[in-house]
């Protein structure tokens, strides 16, 4: 019970930083603003908008999770609130629990306007060709529905793995915000997102032949303790074409799961160091 009550302040505490809202205004903005785009071959136009789209809440997001995940634990601290806090009968590992759940939360909500913004300008820029086909009742006006609502299904699915995505980089953002200050969590929790999207390239200078024998071990590390970001690129092809398509569902399945047992683990660590803090 007071996990959530943490949580439900934390949501209270993001929802009223500026700092969130301008970066959430921004998203929905630059999303908005693929309305100007010139039209093109339908393919080509659709191509562009699910990148594009897609594109943006995956940028805005990243400023958003990186953020909120750096500031919520940091700033009690520096504003002695976390005494007052933990002063009432809280424990500490309820005080990080629903912190996290609280940035959950937040973000979800954030990922759900930007993607709902998206969805709707998609459909605004296709002029929903699939119902207007619908209109005259033959067979091409329901494949047209179908094909469609197959797109409209395709970018929700990229969408939350793209809050899956963040939700993790959050994970991590909250984990050093533990025992490391808002600038160095920043910084490290920026470079272990990068290194996370390469991890295909870390795999690879694991087992080449052309690596240093020195260099494998440190690859191989970054490889296996730094979370795979890269697999919830499953979005653009164009981006991450490797992607087994006709699988697609489990694949976007598989990443989940990794995703929550990547995420637990760090809650569980970030638990662990904070009781041993003196704060």
């Amino acid at each position: 019970m007071t996990t959530w009550v943490i949580a439900k302040n934390t949501l209270g505490e993001a929802m009223r930083r500026k700092i969130l809202n301008v970066f959430l205004i921004l998203a929905l903005g630059s999303v908005i603003i693929s309305l100007t785009f010139p039209f093109l071959d339908f393919r080509q136009q659709v191509t562009i908008l699910k990148s594009f789209g897609l594109g943006m809440v995956q940028f805005w997001g990243i400023f958003i999770a990186i953020i909120m995940g750096i500031t919520l634990i940091p700033s009690d601290v520096d504003q002695r609130t976390i005494y007052t806090i933990l002063s009432k009968p809280v424990k500490r590992y309820e005080y990080v629990v629903g912190r996290f759940l609280g940035a959950a939360i937040t973000l979800g909500l954030n990922i759900f306007l930007m993607g709902a913004a998206f969805l709707l300008v998609f459909a605004v820029k296709t002029n929903a060709p699939a119902f207007t086909a619908l209109g005259n009742y033959d067979f091409r006006g329901f494949l047209g529905l179908w094909q469609w609502s197959s797109e409209i299904s395709g970018l929700m699915g990229g969408i939350a793995m793209v809050y899956m995505k963040l939700l993790l980089l959050a994970a991590v953002a909250i984990f050093f915000s533990v025992f490391m200050s808002m600038t160095v969590n920043f910084f490290l929790s920026s470079a272990v997102f990068i290194i996370g999207n390469l991890s295909s390239v870390t795999e690879s200078m694991a087992s080449s032949p052309n690596t240093a024998a020195v260099l494998k071990p440190l690859y191989k590390a970054f490889h296996v303790l730094v979370p795979n970001f890269g697999n919830y690129d499953i979005q653009n092809p164009l981006i991450h074409p490797d992607v087994p398509q006709a699988d697609i569902g489990m694949y976007m399945l598989k990443a989940a799961l990794y995703g929550l047992a990547y995420t637990i683990i760090l809650v569980v660590l970030g638990v662990l160091v904070f009781q041993r803090k003196e704060v």
